[in-house]
């Protein structure tokens, strides 16, 4: 196992249907595309700047620099950031595919005596009838160095600048104590009330079946060696209490919590590390400025001590029936992971565009400002406007306005969804396109394009709108005006 390799793989291009792979040690973040700032007098490949919060990133336009006759890509494509020479730079593909492990014998290296100078694939990667093509970031820049060539006198705060990494966390409470897990470990959340006990033993609660799948449940008090909770106050509060279903070290697995509350985006530079190396399961601490820290969690390490026990249910999955390949783990998050959540009634949006969940802060409104965006938040210093999702759909006022602020990004706006409560993160593999919608909803029909079905925690079945994050700001608030006339 220690001589796999791990390779994130993009789509390149949709119409031939080109897939890439890139050593995921190199790869920093996956994002949505922004807008490209282009640089006159450049090589033909280098598309422009994109700002990526506090920095600006040179984009590498991959059609152009394969030489492909058709080098556009449309709203959708994805921007992978990755690291070279000390040097961050995004890549163009049309989508984000997966995070694999390789094998040794999977790679077939290509001889160089049949590689032109130009090319930019250095092997084939061999997986049943999947093949991928294996970029060789080194001959991106056809031969020219990244390296600087002299020292401006900023050299140190710009190398500080680029060893910035953002990175986003799922954040739990359990026992009183906020945890983060990263959010590429996240697949889904599910109620407590669907755990069977009669697979309860050692430190398995029970189990869950999930799309075919038996998934082995632990309690987050045993994971995090909490052990002081009162088991009558956790009885009481099992209606109220999740299961986060996470995948780590070839496993999926859940864990019990007591609430799931926000997703938060944290740069490396602000977490604190810990003093000792004892604490392997804990990768840092990040203080939220409320007089509370979030412990940040390696799961991995998390389940080192279990994994034992949890492999020999996970594995019942092998004896029954035919399920995912193992080594499909940790799956970049694509539009089949879906945050739902009430504004009335069930309403959802895909976990690509959401930036953080965080509780509402003070919203400040602008004076006689006109349209949905009327009310603005500052978010470590980005000034984001507020759409009030009651007002939005024409649904009655509450007494009092919602608690959470869902943060969503496209292209370069971000925007804040202030809804009732958030519900769950939930996996839906199909979604349909919505019939006729009544009257209430026909002004914003271009909002809720798509529907997905949805098991609510009683497990009634319901059809649940999926909100179109990038329709509802370019055509429907004033900040997106500016990104409908760039498009």
């Amino acid at each position: 196992m220690n001589s796999e390799q791990l390779f994130a793989s993009f789509l390149l291009d949709r119409s031939r249907g080109f897939d890439i792979a890139v050593d995921a040690l190199s790869v920093i973040e996956a994002t949505n595309i922004r807008p490209i700032q282009p640089v006159p007098d450049s090589a033909d490949f280098f598309e422009g700047f994109m700002r990526l919060r506090e920095d600006v990133i040179p984009v590498i336009n991959l059609k152009k620099r394969f030489g492909f006759d058709e080098t556009a890509y449309d709203e959708n494509a994805r921007v992978a950031v990755v690291s070279l020479s000390g040097y961050r730079f995004g890549l163009l593909f049309d989508d984000i595919l997966d995070v694999l492990r390789v094998a040794p014998e999977q790679i077939s290296a290509i001889p160089n005596a049949l590689l032109s100078k130009n090319c930019l694939i250095s092997g084939l990667i061999c997986r049943g009838t999947r093949n991928l093509e294996l970029l060789d970031l080194n001959r991106l820049f056809e031969g020219k160095s990244l390296l600087p060539q002299a020292d401006t006198g900023q050299g140190q705060a710009q190398k500080e600048k680029e060893q910035r990494v953002y990175r986003r966390f799922i954040i739990f409470t359990c026992d009183g104590q906020d945890y983060g897990v990263p959010v590429e470990h996240a697949k889904e959340l599910t109620y407590y009330k669907s755990v069977d006990k009669t697979f309860c033993h050692g430190c398995i609660e029970g189990a869950l079946r999930l799309r075919g799948r038996t998934i082995p449940v632990v309690d987050a008090l045993v994971l995090l060696d909490r052990k002081k909770a009162s088991q009558k106050a956790l009885e009481e509060n099992n209606d109220t209490r999740r299961i986060l279903i996470l995948e780590a070290t070839d496993i999926r697995f859940g864990m019990i919590m007591d609430t799931v509350h926000r997703i938060l985006t944290v740069g490396t530079h602000e977490i604190l590390p810990m003093p000792f190396r004892e604490q392997q399961s804990v990768t840092g601490l990040y203080e939220t400025g409320q007089a509370s820290s979030i412990l940040l969690l390696d799961v991995d390490k998390l389940i080192r001590n279990h994994l034992e026990t949890l492999q020999s249910m996970a594995h019942m999955n092998d004896r029954n029936e035919k399920t995912e390949e193992v080594t499909a783990a940790h799956h970049l998050i694509t539009e089949n992971g879906y945050l739902v959540f009430t504004v009335e009634k069930f309403f959802a949006v895909q976990i690509r565009d959401v930036q953080e969940i965080i509780q509402r802060n003070t919203v400040m409104p602008i004076p006689s400002a006109q349209g949905h965006d009327t009310e603005v938040i500052n978010l470590r210093g980005l000034v984001v406007p507020v759409v009030n999702m009651r007002r939005f759909y024409g649904y009655p006022e509450r007494n009092r306005s919602g608690e959470q602020l869902i943060i969503c990004r496209t292209e370069s706006v971000t925007v804040a969804l202030e809804v009732d409560n958030i519900n769950t993160i939930y996996k839906q593999e199909q979604h349909f396109d919505t019939p006729s919608l009544n009257e209430q909803f026909q002004a914003k029909k271009d909002t809720l394009d798509r529907l997905i079905d949805f098991s609510d925690q009683a497990g009634v079945q319901k059809h649940v709108l999926v909100i179109n994050i990038r329709n509802l700001v370019c055509n429907h608030l004033n900040c997106g005006q500016a990104l409908t006339v760039e498009h």
